[in-house]
């Protein structure tokens, strides 16, 4: 029954090893939810290899594919991506 004694002699008789065990999973079950279900990851923005354009009589329309991944278990929301282009300086300078 030496298994059943406790760690830390008998003052401290509740740290069992089966306390240790309990706590240890305990632990690790949590850990391991927030890391498949719970983590935040970075979302990760890439151009794909295919650019297309197109010139109207008012304006230029430019179409650009962007790749959005997210390693991470929990879900990114990408909402109102807008691109503003704006000119450079005065050319004659």
């Amino acid at each position: 029954m030496d298994a059943a004694l406790p760690l830390l002699g008998a003052t401290n008789a509740w740290i069992t090893p089966s306390a240790v065990i309990s706590v240890a999973a305990l632990i690790f079950t949590l850990a391991s939810f927030w890391w498949i279900q719970v983590r935040r990851g970075r979302l990760r923005v890439e151009t794909g290899p295919v650019f297309s354009g197109a010139i109207t009589s008012n304006k230029i329309v430019l179409n650009v594919p962007l790749v959005f991944h997210n390693p991470a278990p929990a879900s990114l929301v990408v909402a109102d991506i807008k691109l503003h282009l704006s000119g450079g300086g005065d050319e004659n300078s």
